[in-house]
């Protein structure tokens, strides 16, 4: 038997504390925390601060500096209290934005964190919201001599806050296959029209914040769902064209034929009325699947002209007012509407009078129409009246961008003027019915981006400019030559003075156009005072100032 000798070696362990001092010791760099926004994704419907804060500790010093680095920028955050660093950042766009936050320690040491947050419209898509006041323009998708072609991010940083893509068509005008028209020799890549590039340039606007809807028809875009199949087509169609260029909504802007939905025996416009007009319940199903589909956000329009909608006051047949049934039955579902008032022969108003295009008048009664409702021709049915915040004053940019009805931009503001406020003009023969003003009338649309922009039509970009500023630009002090009132409001309190008179009432409005607040005073004093929290909203007001005269001064105070 043979012996194994074994050799053992045993280890024992001390644990040892190492304390150094001063400089000797190696520096601990800086913690930091991230504490806002909670949720990464903000949801806004338009673009508002978001407040940034982290905190910034040193275990073996003190933090010297916080910077952020976000959409290009770098900035110091401010120290708060409990080592919180706080920053305000606006953003520009509905995007993502990397954020870099370097903190630095009392001997250089650094320490960075990234985020990376995300603005978006609503929770529930991806769609750009329609701006509280709009100025909407046609962007051409061909070439003309006059008008020439624009990029959409020439677009950019112009007073138009919603773009409307013009046309889809239909395949070989066939009524239901719909098909995007594109300008193949603007977006080329290696002589070959890239999609791609289109939907970039599209994006560009898309990126500042200006919703980009695409609009169906005009002259070349037949439109007719006979069947039910046909409808099946359109709507999936339209769907592939919206996800692939990524717009906001439609635009349904239906001529000619495509307006003849074979009703014009109709008297029955509710739903269910409509039902034995296959043409008419089609067009009406159609963009109420649309809507369902991609929801509340996606944006709907029309821009029909007036011999389809308020000619149906005197004359409800052919297609005289036949669009009318499908305003009627898509109400719910329009976000706004935009009739043409242009290329048009003489309309009667409310008041049974006839009106002529071009002209501030023609602008107020066709307008009023739409706000006070009227009954349609002999059918027995009344058109109910639209909230202001879905009409729109429509107009040509400049004399030669349509046949009739270009009215100087000055004379559109007389007309608005007396449509939101109340305001006389010169000239004035037609008076609005019982139920105006209406401050919050939405905005107005041009026909076209293009035309606009052409010096050789008018100045250049001289309808959006004053339009733009009428609607979306700085505060106006008033309206009135020789009065000089004026406002301004400091947390909850407005403040008015008058140079000479004497206040008596002192109307608020918000932009929808509805009364807020009323107050009323002795008419002894030009300077008077109006609380309430509602002014601690940072928004727009309208304010309507009554002197003892019975003259109504209207002010926009921010």
């Amino acid at each position: 038997m043979k012996y194994l000798k074994l050799n053992y070696c045993y280890e024992k362990t001390h644990t040892f504390i190492l304390t150094c001092f001063g400089s000797n010791c190696p520096n601990q760099l800086p913690v930091i925390t991230w504490n806002a926004p909670s949720s990464t994704t903000i949801y806004q419907s338009s673009f508002q601060t978001v407040p940034i804060s982290v905190s910034a500790t040193d275990a073996d010093g003190t933090i010297a500096n916080v910077s952020i680095t976000i959409n290009g920028s770098t900035h110091t955050m401010t120290a708060g209290g409990n080592n919180t660093y706080s920053y305000n950042f606006l953003p520009t766009a509905y995007q993502a934005y990397p954020i870099v936050i370097k903190a630095t320690d009392n001997v250089s040491g650094q320490t960075t964190l990234n985020k990376t947050i995300t603005i978006a419209t609503t929770s529930n898509n991806r769609f750009i919201p329609l701006p509280n006041k709009v100025v909407l323009g046609y962007a051409h998708s061909w070439e003309n001599a006059e008008a020439t072609f624009l990029y959409f991010n020439q677009m950019v940083g112009k007073k138009f806050n919603v773009v409307a893509y013009a046309f889809i068509e239909t395949v070989n005008r066939d009524g239901y296959t719909p098909v995007l028209t594109t300008n193949d020799n603007r977006y080329v890549t290696n002589g070959v029209f890239d999609r791609q590039l289109l939907k970039n340039d599209i994006q560009a606007l898309r990126n500042s914040g200006v919703p980009v809807i695409v609009s169906i028809g005009g002259q070349n875009g037949h439109v007719v769902l006979q069947t039910v199949a046909q409808k099946n087509t359109f709507v999936n169609g339209l769907k592939a064209i919206i996800d692939e260029f990524q717009f906001d909504g439609v635009d349904i802007d239906f001529e000619g034929g495509s307006m003849d939905f074979g009703a014009a025996g109709l008297t029955d416009f509710s739903y269910t009325g409509i039902s034995a007009y296959p043409r008419l319940k089609n067009v009406v199903d159609a963009f109420k699947e649309l809507k369902q589909h991609y929801g509340p956000g996606f944006i709907l329009t029309a821009a029909p002209e007036t011999f389809y909608v308020q000619v149906g006051y005197q004359s409800y047949a052919g297609t005289a007012g036949s669009f009318l049934p499908v305003l009627h039955n898509l109400r719910n579902e329009m976000d706004l509407l935009m009739v043409q008032l242009y290329n048009s022969g003489p309309v009667g108003g409310l008041d049974n009078q006839n009106y002529f295009s071009a002209t501030p008048n023609f602008v107020t009664s066709m307008t009023d129409m739409l706000l006070k409702g009227f009954n349609v021709g002999t059918t027995g049915f009344h058109f109910d009246a639209l909230p202001p915040s879905k009409v729109v004053v429509a107009l040509p940019a400049c004399q030669r961008a349509a046949g009739t009805g270009y009215l100087a931009p000055s004379e559109v503001v007389k007309a608005l003027d007396y449509l939101r406020y109340g305001t006389n003009f010169s000239g004035r023969t037609y008076t609005m019915q019982p139920g105006g003003p209406y401050p919050g009338l939405r905005g107005v649309m041009t026909w076209s981006v293009n035309w606009d922009a052409a010096a050789s039509c008018a100045s250049s970009y001289g309808f959006s400019e004053t339009l733009g500023n009428y609607f979306n630009g700085s505060p106006i002090v008033s309206n009135r030559v020789n009065n000089d009132v004026k406002g301004f409001i400091v947390e909850n309190k407005l403040t008015i003075q008058a140079k000479t008179a004497l206040i008596k009432q002192v109307n608020v409005y918000n932009l929808l156009g509805q009364l807020i607040k009323q107050q009323n005073f002795d008419a002894n004093t030009n300077t008077v005072e109006v609380f309430d929290d509602y002014f601690n909203n940072k928004q727009i007001f309208i304010i309507k100032v009554v002197d003892k005269e019975e003259i109504i001064t209207e002010l926009k105070i921010y």
